[in-house]
């Protein structure tokens, strides 16, 4: 992975100049699968394209494919200070289009939930915090009313809710008069989920909160780690949100699939879309009730002080679920002191094992709802400390994932 100096997003849009840069990267690769071939196609890039993610399968007859990214703290152990360098170059990516105020960042669960909360940290702090406000998509609804759906026709959880930030007029204030929407993904494919939520936004932005038939939003920005958006699409997609639509990305290219088997589930596994959480089971709703700048942040320096690890020794970092920007905040700390520190996260998508997936452990989720969670590339034995991060008070007998690692847990 290249150092963060060299780490820049590239632009795209119907308003938005292309990005100076290094040449195209013609490179490319040929994905071999269980159930097909996928080819890799990459048109521009700031650095090699495995740098940024493998290709592996996963169990599922939608799409049997999933590029396994190295950035991004998920599906494999990551240091922090590669996770920030990817959240300050999209930053800087948006920072170039001087998008209008009020601007909504939505962040979608529960991969790229870290990955726009960094953003959005990173662009408040570069750009100033007035008028900006944070939200996610979510499958964990803590009995509050849903502003919007989403839904993922390929996901093994279809569902996603984003839920209204009820009881702050200043949270209200910037939805009903967003005029910039900025949806941020791990990685864009057909666009057809953000397609979506973005349409459902425009048309409820301004009505929820203020009155009004429909929002003011006029441009609407997409921020991914790759885009595979091809112009067609992104036409389509213009033309369907009658926005400004842009693109911020670390990568742009193109791939195909070609389908030639079944993926099936090993033995089967459990999960499900939105729905509410299990027994009051989040205690902080941070993020999913959205966010001003500068809120939902843990005391880290108590955390640490509980930990007491001794000085100097390695720490891993393992968030869960939705749960990861918190982590990776706690583990940025770490590394301020001058240790080695990785960083991943629990997540509910089956891969099978192979390719850029080696271990895979497979767990109980922690709120209780009997659904399957697996952990990647995490090795047993870690030369140093490892702490399991949750937000969850009293998970369940299954979630046993700190004692298989022999881990701590901390609720932070």
């Amino acid at each position: 992975m290249p150092p963060p100096s060299r780490l820049s997003a590239s632009q795209r849009g119907a308003t938005t100049a292309e990005a100076a840069g290094p040449a195209s990267d013609p490179g490319g690769a040929v994905f071999k699968l269980p159930c097909g071939t996928l080819r890799l196609k990459v048109d521009r890039s700031d650095c090699s394209w495995d740098r940024l993610f493998g290709v592996g399968s996963r169990y599922n007859p939608k799409r049997g494919y999933i590029f396994v990214s190295k950035v991004l703290g998920k599906h494999w152990p990551v240091s922090p200070g590669t996770m920030g360098a990817v959240h300050s170059a999209l930053a800087e990516g948006l920072g170039k289009l001087k998008f209008a105020k009020p601007a909504v960042l939505v962040a979608m669960a529960e991969t790229a939930v870290g990955l726009g909360r960094g953003i959005f940290d990173r662009y408040a702090e570069a750009e100033g915090p007035d008028g900006l406000l944070f939200l996610q998509t979510t499958r964990h609804n803590p009995g509050r009313p849903a502003f919007l759906a989403s839904d993922e026709p390929h996901s093994h959880a279809r569902g996603h809710e984003v839920l209204f930030p009820e009881g702050d007029p200043e949270k209200a204030r910037i939805l009903a008069g967003a005029r910039t929407l900025i949806l941020v993904d791990d990685e864009i494919t057909t666009g057809e989920t953000l397609k979506g939520l973005a349409r459902e936004f425009i048309a409820k932005a301004g009505s929820a909160a203020a009155g009004r038939a429909g929002g003011g939003v006029e441009r609407v920005a997409l921020a991914s780690i790759a885009s595979f958006l091809s112009p067609e699409a992104e036409a389509g997609m213009a033309g369907a949100l009658a926005a400004v639509l842009s693109r911020v990305s670390l990568l742009e290219g193109t791939f195909s699939f070609e389908k030639t088997g079944e993926p099936l589930p090993p033995g089967g596994f459990r999960s499900r879309g939105a729905g509410p959480a299990a027994g009051g089971a989040v205690p902080r709703e941070r993020g999913r009730l959205g966010l001003l700048p500068g809120e939902g942040k843990p005391d880290l320096r108590a955390a640490m002080d509980s930990l007491a690890f001794p000085a100097g020794d390695p720490v891993r970092v393992i968030g869960t679920g939705e749960f990861l920007h918190e982590p990776f905040l706690l583990a940025s700390a770490y590394a301020s002191e001058g240790r080695r520190v990785v960083f991943q996260s629990t997540t509910r998508t089956p891969i099978a094992p192979g390719g850029p997936v080696g271990s895979v452990w497979r767990f109980e989720d922690d709120f209780g709802e009997g659904l399957d969670n697996f952990l990647y590339n995490a090795p047993a034995s870690f030369e140093g400390h490892t702490v399991v991060c949750r937000e969850t008070a009293s998970p369940p007998p299954g979630f046993d994932i700190a004692g298989r690692l022999g881990a701590r847990e901390i609720l932070l």
